[in-house]
Parts: structure tokens; C-alpha cells; sequence
């Protein structure tokens, strides 16, 4: 797992973790490094939960052609409901977003 150069992790929730560790596996198997572009860092919407440490953002141009859906939806299935995993359309954006109060 790599950190785009300025990119800012101090701030993140621990739950992020679990996203680290999934993604790192899922980008290993196609044989490329994870990159993670955006943390709390960056310009993002308002309300961006990457300023409340719960978001992360990878690379997935360095992903063979055609597998950026096909990663998103194993990274998706990996982490279960409490996540948001979104392609966008030059990183999979990811976020933990629980629909549930947690410990519900």
C-alpha cells in the first residue's frame, strides 16, 4: 500500500482499516500496488465525509483495462453494508457510512 505524495491520513476513524486491508488484497491479486490519492486531504463536496476522517480515495489506473467495475464491486462485497464504494471516474471512492446506529 502506497500514499499519493501529500497525502493526509492523520485524522482518519480506525474503521478505515478494514478498507485498507480489503483493498490492499483485492488490488494484490491483479498485480499492481494499492494507492491510496485522497484521505482527509484534498478538495472534496461539502459534506465530504473525508473531512470527518471516514473517507479514503484509490488509484485505479494502474488496475488492467477493463477491471476498475469488477474491482469496485469486490471491494463493495468485501466490506459489507456500513460502506459506500463508489467508481468514480479516475479513483474508487470509499467511505464508512453505516445505515444503522452502530451496535444497533
Amino acid at each position: 500500500m502506497k500514499l499519493k505524495p501529500g497525502v493526509r491520513i492523520l485524522g482518519l476513524r480506525p474503521e478505515l482499516m478494514v478498507a485498507v486491508v480489503a483493498a490492499e488484497s483485492i488490488w494484490s491479486k491483479k498485480g499492481v500496488e494499492a494507492v491510496i490519492t485522497s484521505g482527509v486531504d484534498g478538495t472534496h463536496s461539502k459534506g465530504s465525509l473525508h473531512y470527518k476522517g471516514l473517507a479514503l480515495d484509490f488509484r485505479v489506473n494502474t488496475l488492467p483495462a477493463g477491471t476498475w467495475q469488477e474491482v469496485r464491486n469486490e471491494l463493495a462485497d468485501a466490506l459489507g453494508g456500513d460502506f459506500d464504494v463508489v467508481l468514480e471516474k479516475d479513483h474508487i471512492h470509499v467511505e464508512f457510512d453505516p445505515k444503522e446506529p452502530i451496535g444497533a
